[in-house]
């Protein structure tokens, strides 16, 4: 029987996913499909996303993902977090067995995973984050895991504020405390934490949609800052290739990524928690495919 997945968030008419997933069933021998749900932000969300994991338990749909804005907006309807979902507080991965719904947050490997095409994660020093919504979450967590000392930077400071005490409340289950160091500030304060961190910031990560097409087109470091030739930066947009963050990055003569590779590594997991299938794609084709589709 084809398999029926789909991705949940607003807007969508960007998304890279179905190409994605279509080329995983082709590679993997399976037959299927992969729609974009697009679920407004308005009065009716919570009804609409309730319905949408109604399918899923149901067995209509075979798994979802799920994007800005609604990672944490679907915990209340599922029976219980997995792996990483836990310790980040937000899902991107949702599936059924024997009719209970649950999910996992495969944006964390696929995070960890491609980030080290950019920086080596051994080094343990300190990375400042911009956002504090559901992917901010995913990688938070997963520098953290990896013994990092994080900053979030976020517009909204309470935001920010909660984001912290989730971590630091799923950690102390899986780890002890000592030596967790994860802070907030205001996005207003950025230019304060390069300067007093200096050297120390060895990773900026991007996870705000500042820069993603349709949304604020501007760079979000701060203007006039002294910033060592060491420093690597992080786009989680890949829409357009090359953001206004990373263009501020080159004229600096900084090494900067964007997320297209974490979107293909975390697709590529839900696909296997979907089917038990593992596309052996290589990342890098499969990136300059997705861009000449979609130039």
């Amino acid at each position: 029987m084809p398999y029926s997945f789909g991705l949940i968030g607003y807007p969508l008419e960007h998304s890279l996913s179905p190409r994605i997933h279509a080329e995983f069933l082709r590679v993997c021998g399976l037959q299927g499909k992969y729609d974009l749900f697009p679920i407004p932000n308005d009065d009716h969300k919570e009804k609409e996303l309730k319905m949408m994991i109604q399918r899923v338990k149901e067995g209509e749909l075979n798994g979802i993902n799920v994007t800005i804005p609604y990672k944490q907006n679907v915990l209340p309807y599922l029976d219980d977090l997995c792996g990483d979902a836990k310790m980040a507080g937000a899902v991107n991965t949702i599936y059924a067995i024997n009719g209970n719904v649950f999910g996992e947050n495969t944006d964390v490997e696929g995070f960890l995973l491609d980030v080290h095409n950019l920086i080596d994660l051994s080094e343990k020093e300190d990375a400042l984050v911009f956002g504090a919504g559901g992917a901010a979450r995913a990688v938070v967590a997963g520098l953290v895991k990896k013994g990092w000392k994080v900053t979030i930077a976020a517009r909204q400071v309470h935001q920010a504020s909660q984001l912290v005490q989730d971590i630091r409340a799923s950690m102390e289950i899986e780890v002890s405390l000592k030596g967790l160091n994860i802070e907030f500030c205001s996005l207003n304060e950025t230019g304060t934490i390069f300067q007093k961190l200096g050297e120390r910031l060895q990773l900026v990560v991007n996870c705000t949609p500042v820069g993603m097409l349709g949304h604020a087109n501007r760079s979000l470091f701060p203007e006039d800052i002294e910033i060592h030739d060491k420093l690597c930066v992080y786009d989680l947009v890949y829409n357009p290739r090359q953001t206004p963050l990373l263009k501020h990055v080159e004229k600096l003569g900084l090494r900067g990524r964007n997320g297209i590779g974490m979107l293909l590594e975390q697709a590529r997991r839900s696909f296997e928690i979907w089917t038990g299938c593992a596309p052996s794609c290589p990342v890098e084709g499969i990136i300059q495919d997705l861009y000449e589709v979609y130039s």
